[in-house]
């Protein structure tokens, strides 16, 4: 009897051995990478009659690969494959017609970026972002970005001098967005919780085409290895003339410039709700960034308070986040921001000698003013005009509510086209660079 309950508690431990690992196996739905087609970046446009376009990148790993990830010039585009664009209803439906045209089943587990057409932004982004929310691999760590234009556009002329790898593209562009601040950097999650949130609105990084070096590539002969990606060091070098503008602009699509990349990467797209109202350009994003506290640090030129027409230039930084106060019980809404900044000369064209206490104070106070009147200008604008609040104001106002169906109940974007602005900076002057005076001929 003892060695009969022996072996049936072992018959019985390898029984429900067996059964437990069933369900651990978790193959019932393996799908082999070869047998997978990873989308690394799709761009949204507006269609006709309720549809829409929708362009995808598709990886091809044994291209990435023979190119190191950037500097050969056997591969001549982003990715290693043309975008392919389909229409649709919906993106479910346009990933479905897609596969009709890809041979291996399409994924986007590797998805980065999300690149919305200006129309179709423009007309409410709220049904494309529904299916985003709820299909699993769409995820919410997703970049994305607004085209000034159509993201069919940026996606046919995107061709980087570096990079081959969608995913490295985009992550070098939020490195360069903390480094100098002119886009802002924006995630799905921050996209979708802004829309959300009642008292605040969304921004996206924009992304255009510049005609003018398109032209200068089809003039330089048509697309050939140095107007496309990874082309060595003449990559994108040889594409047209000087710049013939007499202007010096900081407006996506518009910057005077020759060679390189079509596509540019600058400015912010500003929202009510979910609909595109206004664009910015990086001067502007810069003050924009700076009231959000999301202000990285940016190289800027401002007048030498000592001499006309000449310039000082300098790295620029926060050094503590701006301190906002809302009074909501004024009429109108006052909104008072203290913007603490810190700088260090990095060069000039005056003879202004910068050891001198007295011209660093000068110097101090003069870009105080200049950026005073820019934030105000915007904020001021942005708040009037678009009765929007991309700044995220509301914020620094939501405490002074004792309950949240009070704060609920508080009409914060009804107040916005009278809302009364004022900004104050105090920059300190920290470094002055490598040399106490300026060269003398």
């Amino acid at each position: 009897m003892h060695h009969l309950g022996k072996s049936s508690r072992v018959l019985f431990s390898a029984i429900v051995v067996v059964v437990l690992c069933g369900p651990l196996t978790g193959c019932f739905d393996l799908v082999e990478l070869e047998d997978q087609a990873f989308v690394p970046a799709i761009g949204l446009d507006k269609g006709p009659n309720g549809t829409m376009f929708l362009t995808a990148r598709i990886d091809i790993p044994g291209k990435l690969a023979s190119s190191g990830g950037g500097g050969g010039s056997d591969v001549k585009e982003l990715g290693g494959a043309k975008p392919i664009t389909v229409q649709a209803r919906s993106i479910p439906e346009a990933l479905t017609l897609l596969n009709t045209a890809v041979e291996r089943r399409i994924s986007l587990t590797h998805l980065s970026a999300v690149v919305f057409g200006q129309d179709l932004a423009k007309d409410g982004t709220i049904a494309v972002l529904r299916p985003m929310t709820r299909y699993r691999e769409f995820r919410r760590t997703v970049f994305l970005f607004v085209a000034k234009g159509s993201a069919k556009d940026v996606f046919d002329n995107n061709k980087p001098i570096l990079e081959k790898s969608v995913t490295r593209y985009v992550e070098d562009f939020q490195q360069i967005s903390r480094d100098y601040s002119m886009a802002p950097i924006v995630q799905f999650q921050n996209f979708l919780v802004n829309i959300e949130t009642k008292t605040e609105d969304p921004i996206a990084p924009i992304i255009a085409v510049n005609q003018s070096v398109v032209k200068g590539s089809k003039e330089k002969g048509g697309g050939d290895k140095d107007t496309q990606g990874g082309g060595g060091e003449e990559g994108g070098a040889k594409q047209g003339g000087l710049p013939k503008s007499t202007d010096i602009s900081y407006v996506a699509g518009k910057i005077s410039r020759s060679g390189g990349n079509p596509d540019e990467y600058i400015g912010a797209a500003i929202f009510r709700a979910d609909k595109l109202k206004t664009i910015l350009d990086g001067q502007q994003t810069r003050y924009l960034l700076m009231v959000r506290g999301e202000f990285g640090g940016s190289m800027i030129h401002f007048p030498d308070a000592q001499q006309k027409g000449k310039y000082v230039n300098v790295i620029l930084r926060q050094s503590t986040g701006p301190d906002i106060d809302v009074d909501v019980h004024s009429k109108p809404v006052a909104v008072h921001i203290r913007m603490p900044l810190e700088a260090e000369i990095i060069g000039e064209d005056s003879t202004t000698n910068y050891v001198d206490a007295r011209n660093v104070r000068r110097l101090e106070q003069s870009m105080e003013r200049d950026i005073e009147a820019s934030t105000r200008q915007l904020v001021t604008e942005v708040l009037h005009k678009e009765q929007a609040d991309p700044f995220e104001l509301f914020r620094h106002a939501r405490a002074l509510f004792p309950t949240h169906q009070a704060l609920e109940a508080y009409d914060w974007h009804s107040k916005l086209k009278q809302v009364k602005v004022d900004v104050k900076a105090t920059v300190k002057l920290r470094r002055i660079g490598t040399q106490l005076q300026p060269p003398q001929t």
